[in-house]
């Protein structure tokens, strides 16, 4: 099945990220404060007057949810290729989906996504979409920085599109083929507060560097060895405090975890998430300086 899905993914590298969207709702529900808007088709026979990320009145935005789109009901199964592509003033993500056989899919379905305090988007993908043959991607643009297919707790997909302060985002969905479309462009100022640390293995979200207290929420996503994070309180390099818990995935993509160091030192300490290697035993993950109360 992998080699199916690896195939129709090459393949649909080829299809224009710029193709006319169908089904579209970029807007408000009834539980959210954004504000409704109309879809834009282009045709495909007129070539854009502007870059394709910029075509359309959708808004841009820089925190918060973003919009929702795609139909109620999506034929799509699997996330099959992460994309990106850079244009004369935004940049473009595509995250291409294929049906449960490989095949390309005609409709998304319902997703959504919101601008994270991190600077991540966070696109949420319908429970139908459950496997992936892709775990993440690195972009080389000046806002798009790297991609991350994570397992979220529940056991749906989440692909988490991390980008570099001061951008602007808004979502789009396009059918026949099914691929959600993240547009950015650049925004009037930085608006992340807070940046996740990133690892080989491991992406840790929380804590971030610097002042912090008891307990210690110790948060993020990882692709180690059995799903198994460990988190150590180090002083001096002497252990102060250690847990572990086991992420909802690694195998085929990134896992969500969340722990907890209830008490400690106070002072300087390094905070180390991550695992220890098979292969050497030595620890292989990101430490994280603190500074607690």
């Amino acid at each position: 099945m992998k080699q199916v899905i690896a195939t129709v993914a090459f393949a649909m590298l080829g299809v224009a990220c710029s193709g006319s969207p169908a089904s579209t709702t970029i807007g408000n529900s009834p539980s959210t404060s954004v504000a409704p808007t109309s879809a834009t088709t282009t045709s495909p026979d007129v070539a854009p007057i502007d870059s394709p990320c910029l075509v359309g009145d959708e808004p841009f935005r820089d925190t918060g949810l973003l919009g929702t789109a795609g139909d109620d009901d999506g034929d799509a199964r699997q996330v099959a290729a992460l994309r990106w592509a850079a244009h004369d003033g935004c940049e473009r993500f595509v995250v291409d989906l294929v049906s449960a056989d490989g095949a390309p899919a005609t409709s998304s379905g319902p997703v959504s996504a919101e601008m994270l305090s991190s600077g991540v988007v966070r696109i949420t993908l319908p429970p139908a979409i459950g496997l992936t043959a892709v775990a993440d991607a690195a972009f080389e643009g000046a806002l798009a920085v790297r991609a991350f297919v994570v397992r979220d707790f529940p056991g749906t997909l989440l692909v988490d599109l991390h980008v570099n302060p001061n951008s602007e985002a808004r979502i789009t969905a396009f059918d026949s083929p099914a691929r959600v479309v993240i547009d950015l462009r650049p925004g009037s100022g930085a608006t992340a507060t807070t940046t996740p640390v990133i690892g080989e293995n491991v992406i840790v979200f929380e804590p971030s560097p610097g002042d912090a207290a008891y307990p210690i929420r110790v948060s993020g996503y990882a692709r180690t060895f059995e799903a198994t994070v460990v988190a150590r309180l180090l002083t001096l390099d002497e252990l102060a405090a250690e847990t572990f818990t086991t992420a909802t995935d690694y195998l085929d993509a990134w896992g969500r975890f969340t722990m907890e160091i209830r008490t400690g030192p106070s002072g300087r300490v390094d905070l180390f998430v991550g695992e220890d290697s098979a292969a050497t035993g030595d620890p292989r993950g990101v430490t994280v300086e603190l500074s607690m109360g």
